[in-house]
């Protein structure tokens, strides 16, 4: 009991609403997701966005609840805290949130003026995209996978080096 009294106040002294089952309902609403909490903080926010404070190792822990004005409300510990059904609604809007989309393949790559143009192929579809700073733009994943995020703040992701044609990896080991 005296560790659940320390930790509540931490989480008073730090500013910090962690959003439980206890205290936090979503909902969506038209295309929104909404959010009530009840309880001292009681409030009702129609739009929240979901943001997470570890992308890459831990997906569902530390979401961060943002109001459209990119204020913080809350954060979620762990989305599977949550009942089966939230889980699977807060999972959805993250995957929506954060889609990357699986590139296959590189066919050419142009810089110009700071800015390099990609054509490539996804899901046998040819995609192009742009941008700039390239060599900031592209990042090696701790598991290999490279992710590339475009001017438009779109992700793509290549699989590691050693699975790619040598053409995409020639083109892409450049710029790594």
């Amino acid at each position: 009991m005296a560790d659940t009294k320390l930790d509540t106040e931490l989480e008073e002294a730090a500013g910090i609403l962690y959003l439980t089952p206890e205290i936090a309902r979503f909902s969506v609403a038209g295309d929104f997701l909404a959010l009530d909490i009840s309880g001292k903080s009681a409030e009702h926010y129609p739009h929240v966005s979901l943001h997470r404070a570890f992308p890459f190792e831990m997906p569902y822990k530390y979401i961060s609840v943002l109001d459209p004005d990119e204020c913080e409300i809350g954060i979620i510990r762990n989305i599977e805290d949550f009942p089966g059904d939230c889980a699977k609604m807060l999972r959805a809007e993250l995957h929506r949130r954060y889609y990357v989309c699986r590139l296959s393949s590189v066919t050419s790559v142009r810089d110009r003026r700071g800015f390099s143009y990609w054509e490539a192929t996804a899901d046998e579809i040819s995609v192009s995209f742009t941008l700039r700073d390239t060599y900031n733009s592209i990042r090696q994943i701790p598991d290999g996978t490279i992710l590339i995020t475009d001017i438009d703040s779109n992700r793509y992701t290549v699989p590691s080096p050693d699975q790619l044609d040598r053409r995409t990896r020639r083109l892409i080991e450049s710029y790594l």
